[in-house]
């Protein structure tokens, strides 16, 4: 009997250990496989379902019927939202996601303490994990061009070939787990914290990204906020983040966006901006000399096309036709993150007042493409096609899709955040995630971010049974 319960308890530890490292580190590593379905490691996380369903209890009768009434509601939510109709809605991007989202309401709200309890011991095998892939990274010598653009110490990048394809996929997630490990009192191993110290300092040089920075400044007052006696307790691990931060501001390149921003609010304030491409939208007669015709009706023959088709197909003739397109060659913009942010914004500022109560899970492309083809005229031409289902950060993307409704989930945060009746160590790493992928992130599923948005709610209910 004692046998068989060892079995289970370790079982039950490498099941959860793994899902999580799968969930929140090995989301970007992808495989095609039949029929060219995509599966993604992050899938490996909802196996939790079945440990659940074969375990079982009568307690877990209340977790399946909130799971089944999250999936009514943000089906309901979705079915109004397409005006009482199902033409647009898709089993990829709508229902599965529905479904997935529903799969881990159940799995947070009846394990929470078990992922609690395996979240270190899930970052520390990923990290040494991680440090063993960086000897497949390539190393590249930046070109001059993303020398003046880039925030590099030194005028080389690397760029990881197993896991994070992207430098700001490690801002997203690495940061908040490492001031989690650190704000546990109980680690006194010395020699895992110097590994993380010396990690820091080697992303810092050869993955850095605007996103790492943001993350680091998130983290940095957050954890000011939350518990400024943490820095206290480590000091060297402060100076190194004091250093971190404050280091960019001395090289110009690093603020080669910020600079972009700048000029932007100097000359022209964002309703003027707004004003002004809704002018220029309507304004677009046949008066015009022919070449101007034909990029009209090449928008116009697009924008009635998409009525009937999916994102990505509507995304795909844009890009092969995106050269016919009107550009705002006006537009005080330095690079294309700057305009792709402000396009996002420009997107949110009609779609609420197109549609209040918001446009349903995963519809932001249906909004993207909505007002990209109709009211906005962007200063690149790739504007017209980056970005559009993700919105470039999930704030504005949870804000198009749920319109009024996201006030609960920012109110939800910000009563977790100050909840004295949860652990600063749980605060610390959730709502960094989630602060930080609020501002630049890859969508609700990449990156933790709707298992730590879970989190928050299934916390802050546990506190009012308390």
């Amino acid at each position: 009997m004692s046998k068989q319960k060892d079995i289970k308890y370790y079982s039950e530890k490498y099941l959860f250990t793994a899902s999580l490292i799968c969930y929140f580190f090995f989301w970007d590593i992808k495989f095609n496989t039949y029929n060219n379905f995509v599966f993604s490691l992050r899938e490996i996380f909802y196996l939790l379902f079945f440990y659940i369903l074969f375990n079982y209890k009568p307690k877990f009768y209340k977790y399946y019927l909130t799971s089944f009434v999250a999936f009514t509601i943000l089906f309901l939510h979705i079915f109004f939202s397409n005006n009482l109709s199902f033409d647009r809605m898709q089993i990829s991007y709508n229902l599965l996601p529905i479904f997935f989202s529903a799969l881990i309401i159940l799995i947070c709200a009846s394990s929470t303490y078990k992922i609690i309890s395996r979240l270190q011991t899930a970052f520390i095998l990923f990290i040494y994990f991680f440090i063993f892939t960086l000897f497949f990274s390539k190393f590249y010598l930046l070109g001059f061009n993303e020398q003046i653009r880039v925030c590099n110490l030194i005028y080389y990048k690397a760029l990881n070939q197993l896991i994070f394809l992207e430098p700001s996929h490690i801002g997203m997630v690495l940061v908040p787990f490492i001031y989690y490990y650190f704000s546990n009192s109980k680690n006194k191993n010395y020699l895992n914290k110097i590994i993380l110290l010396t990690l820091i300092i080697f992303i810092f040089i050869f993955f850095y990204s605007v996103t790492l920075y943001f993350s680091l400044l998130v983290m940095f007052f957050l954890t000011l906020i939350i518990n400024y006696r943490f820095f206290i307790i480590n000091k060297f691990f402060f100076f190194l983040q004091l250093f971190i931060l404050i280091l960019p501001i001395f090289y110009k390149s690093c603020l080669f966006k910020l600079y972009g921003a700048v000029d932007l609010i100097n000359t022209q304030n964002y309703q003027n901006l707004i004003s002004k491409n809704e002018t220029e939208s309507k304004n677009e007669t046949e008066s015009k000399n022919e070449t101007e015709s034909k990029k009209k009706f090449s928008r116009d023959q697009i924008y009635f096309y998409s009525k009937n088709h999916t994102g990505i197909e509507v995304n795909e003739y844009i890009r092969r036709n995106v050269n016919s397109f009107p550009v705002d060659n006006s537009a005080n913009y330095k690079d294309h993150t700057t305009a792709v942010l402000i396009n996002a914004l420009k997107v949110l500022h009609f779609s609420i007042k197109e549609k209040f109560f918001g446009w349903g899970l995963n519809n932001y492309q249906i909004a993207f493409h909505e007002f990209m083809l109709k009211d906005i005229i962007p200063p690149f031409s790739e504007i017209y096609y980056l970005n559009y289902n993700d919105g470039s950060n999930n704030f504005i993307k949870l804000v198009v899709e749920f319109g009024f409704f996201s006030l609960i989930i920012f109110i939800n945060l910000l009563f977790f955040l100050f909840n004295k009746n949860i652990l600063y160590q749980e605060k610390i790493l959730f709502g960094g995630i989630i602060i930080t992928q609020m501002a630049r992130g890859a969508g609700y599923f990449n990156g933790g971010f709707l298992l730590c948005l879970i989190m928050t709610f299934v916390l802050n209910y546990n506190s009012f049974k308390k």
